[in-house]
């Protein structure tokens, strides 16, 4: 019945926008193309049917009804972005299946003192270290949610007590601080690369990403570190043993020749990002050589490359980052900076307001649409021109976005966070208490935003 109610619901408000906005100064093939996307996104908000569908249908309705050309609406598939993202699948895939990922994180617990504010540092710097390995980070909190438990109960923790939340959590933040910071982190990184003009994007290699966003990463783990030690640890504890850990890391053995491998894909390949500015091989590059080498290596065969590659994730992505060229081949992007240019314009006085404003409206609007992939590719559309027009840097507006797109108030928001809640069968924290210490996380991330924007003037990156 909801599905249908939303069916419905979608369609008509479609229609009823093509037909109303031609009165607003678009022409008719703009004012269907609007249309259009308004019926896909209440299709994708009430999962009417998969994502990637519903994308192929507006395609194919960008086509027949707005008279765009192929070329413009499948533009994004030509692009190195989602060549960077093709690849950065195939590297999850590898770096999981070959075990890589859980021996290191493994042998960086074991690093730390066996009590609750070391492990719980230990649990950021697992996320750290892994982060430019996998870009899945539902797939990094489904493998090490396990593994914080493992740890919790090592240590004596019974399950629900509330260190056994504060390791839960000190996982979740592990894995989502250090997304941001590097491109390869998570799909959305690529996502929002790829709606930056052409300039913007040659400035910010993965060198100068990971710089700009270093200073927020600091503060923000700084002070979740703080906060989950204070406000879920013992207050007088003793060390415990490490036991189990070196028992889960003696049953995995030495490293296997894949592993091995593996790791020295990733630590080439990240090597290779980093120094982009002194050799200029693009990282797109980098990354297929990567995915060329994996074959070679038998880390990945034809069989597990078509499996492990989310090509429905590939479909929807590369459709809807062709959204911002159809749109400025419409006009729609001209049409709505004028729209909203002055009102922008007074807020852009103030970045600090604008970007905050921003992160409000992620925080807010994440509560109806509920992939965060989805929101991201929706409202970059419009942000880009708005911030190009008002004088900032589009980049500065697009990581704030990636700042703000995963609360975890409620389960169905946050794949990652329900992940990791189900990996352990909801067994080391409940849903009350997760929203309680998210309200908190989305403070640290405002606060450490603002105190980062000053540096991002100094740098020249702020503005244009």
């Amino acid at each position: 019945m909801k599905k249908t109610v939303f069916s419905c619901l979608g369609i008509l408000l479609g229609i009823v926008s093509a037909l109303l906005l031609p009165n607003y100064g678009l022409s008719n093939e703009a004012a269907a193309a609007l249309g259009i996307l308004i019926w896909a996104v209440v299709w994708w908000i009430a999962k009417v049917i998969p994502d990637y569908v519903t994308a192929l249908i507006m395609a194919v309705l960008l086509i027949c009804v707005s008279k765009l050309r192929p070329q413009t609406v499948f533009s994004a598939f030509s692009t190195t972005s989602w060549w960077l993202l093709l690849t950065a699948f195939a590297l999850s895939a590898g770096v999981s299946s070959s075990g890589l990922l859980n021996r290191i994180s493994l042998h960086l617990l074991k690093l730390f003192p066996g009590n609750f504010k070391w492990q719980t540092i230990g649990m950021l710097a697992v996320g750290c270290v892994t982060a430019p390995f996998i870009p899945s980070l539902s797939a990094k909190a489904t493998m090490m949610a396990p593994l914080a438990m493992a740890v919790s109960r090592s240590m004596g923790y019974e399950p629900g007590e509330k260190e056994d939340k504060g390791l839960f959590l000190a996982m979740i933040v592990g894995i989502r601080n250090p997304a941001p910071l590097f491109i390869s982190a998570s799909v959305l990184g690529y996502a929002l690369l790829g709606f930056m003009p052409e300039d913007i994007q040659a400035r910010f290699t993965m060198g100068r990403w990971f710089l700009a966003v270093l200073p927020w990463f600091i503060l923000v783990s700084v002070l979740n570190c703080i906060c989950i030690v204070k406000m879920y640890g013992p207050k007088n504890e003793k060390v415990h043993s490490k036991e189990g850990l070196v028992e889960k890391l003696r049953e995995m053995g030495p490293m296997s020749g894949r592993e091995k491998a593996m790791l020295g894909i990733l630590l080439v390949t990240m090597l290779m990002w980093v120094t982009e500015s002194v050799h200029h091989i693009p990282a797109y590059i980098c990354a297929i050589l990567s995915l060329a080498a994996m074959h070679v290596f038998n880390i990945m065969d034809r069989n597990s490359f078509r499996s492990s590659v989310s090509w429905d994730y590939l479909v929807f992505i590369g459709i809807v980052l062709g959204l911002s060229s159809c749109f400025g081949t419409l006009g729609i992007n001209d049409w709505l900076v004028a729209l909203c240019g002055s009102a922008v314009k007074k807020l852009a006085m103030s970045p600090f307001l604008f970007l905050l404003g921003i992160g409000l409206l992620t925080v807010v609007s994440r509560f109806v649409i509920v992939s965060e992939l989805t929101y991201i590719n929706i409202f970059m559309v419009f942000l880009v021109p708005i911030a190009i027009e008002a004088g900032i840097n589009p980049w500065a507006a697009a990581i704030t976005v990636y700042f703000f797109v995963t609360p975890w108030f409620f389960l169905y928001q946050n794949p990652v966070y329900m992940a990791g809640y189900y990996a352990v069968d909801g067994a080391m924290i409940n849903e009350g208490e997760g929203a309680k210490y998210c309200f908190v996380y989305i403070l640290i991330c405002g606060l450490s935003l603002l105190a980062v924007l000053p540096l991002w003037n100094g740098a020249g990156i702020l503005y244009l």
